[in-house]
């Protein structure tokens, strides 16, 4: 191809966002480097569920996530063509998708939200290469608008898919630029380079656009012209996707405020017992309304002979009957998903309506109805 408009990432450059992301003299494990940005099987009940391929990055794919549900529900990715199949119209919407959700990301990652997004893309020889001949392929693109973010990342859609999450992390840091992130999350790294976890800068940074180190509201003052210590390295505003953890019920130093606790949309990243989920409802109400009966969808992941597989809840919240009157049995990981629910209004009681995994499907239910095309080309 040509490289008319693109820049040669140099090592400099590249070691420097690393160094930002991991700590000085780290790089990526495979785990991170082989984290797709893709999905299942059109043919799955978790077919709109980015897929997770290791423990590790769940606290980047959740966010990113999030940002898709949100394109998807309350954005507009703009009408499917009719005369498409089944098959081509669920494909065209999960690309639609997640270049709405990566072109809004990355683009609020910039300082003020106005950019230049450096959108870091590989372009590889074709075969098996060593990781110094794929690293020297890394070339960047600077854009200044969101409509030329969103063309230049649908034309090279596959490569940015292909090649995930490590190309993108550093995109973030490269457009956000790496000397404010390290001041942001208070000079530490943005993943574990040993355990090779997320830490919550990097969720902070992909939900708020800021890699700050806390959940807490900052104090009132605090902007984004502000040195992170006038915030206390806290959210500075009410965020458009929200987060929760139930981390809070034993460490307050941990609690989280109302800037994320209660978000523009239903969606929250949910974290607790070491992994990170996502927990959204289609209806806007429960922002300011206790909920009373609104459906709920959880993604997240099961382990099944050390194999990631996604995994799918639909829930029902309501707080018109007693938390008491839950049914006492119920699996470990949906007491992160009831703590987290409780936190947020108290007297609620969770139910389950419906579970559906990647490989088995317990009962048809989830979230986007493919066969309707209005339900997604209109904002609700």
């Amino acid at each position: 191809m040509s490289f008319e408009g693109w820049t040669h990432l140099n090592d400099q450059q590249r070691e420097k966002l690393f160094d930002t992301i991991l700590g000085k003299g780290n790089s990526f494990s495979k785990v991170w480097l082989l984290q797709h940005i893709d999905f299942p099987s059109i043919h799955n009940e978790c077919r709109l569920q980015i897929k997770q391929y290791y423990n590790g990055p769940c606290g980047a794919v959740a966010s990113i996530q999030a940002w898709l549900v949100k394109t998807l529900l309350f954005g507009d990715v703009g009408k499917i063509p009719r005369h498409l199949s089944e098959k081509e119209k669920l494909i065209e919407l999960r690309k639609r998708g997640l270049i709405g959700a990566l072109s809004e990301i990355l683009f609020s990652v910039t300082p003020y939200r106005r950019g230049p997004v450096r959108l870091i893309v590989p372009f590889p020889p074709d075969g098996t290469i060593e990781e110094s001949v794929f690293y020297n392929s890394w070339h960047y693109a600077t854009l200044y608008s969101v409509e030329a973010l969103h063309d230049v990342i649908s034309r090279h859609f596959d490569n940015i898919c292909r090649y995930g999450m490590v190309p993108l992390l550093c995109s973030m840091i490269f457009s956000r630029g790496a000397d404010r992130v390290h001041i942001e999350a208070a000079k530490d790294t943005l993943v574990d380079p040993a355990q090779e976890d997320c830490f919550q800068p990097l969720v902070n940074l992909i939900l708020t656009g800021r890699a700050v180190s806390n959940v807490f509201d900052a104090p009132k003052t605090a902007t984004e012209d502000d040195h992170p210590k006038v915030a206390k390295y806290g959210i500075i505003a009410r965020s458009t996707i929200g987060f929760m953890t139930s981390v809070e019920l034993t460490n307050k130093i941990f609690t989280v405020g109302s800037h994320f606790k209660t978000p523009f949309l239903p969606i929250w990243v949910i974290h607790g017992d070491f992994h990170y989920s996502l927990l959204f409802s289609d209806s806007r109400e429960v922002i300011s309304e206790e909920p009373t009966g609104q459906k709920f969808f959880w993604y997240t992941v099961t382990s099944s002979n050390g194999t990631l597989l996604n995994k799918q809840y639909t829930l029902t919240v309501d707080t018109a009957d007693s938390v008491s009157s839950r049914a006492p049995k119920m699996e470990d990981s949906l007491k992160v998903v009831r703590d987290c629910v409780n936190l947020r209004w108290p007297s609620a009681e969770l139910g389950i309506q419906g579970v559906a995994t990647e490989k088995k499907v317990c009962q048809k239910s989830h979230a986007f109805s493919t066969s309707s095309e209005s339900s997604m080309s209109t904002s609700k």
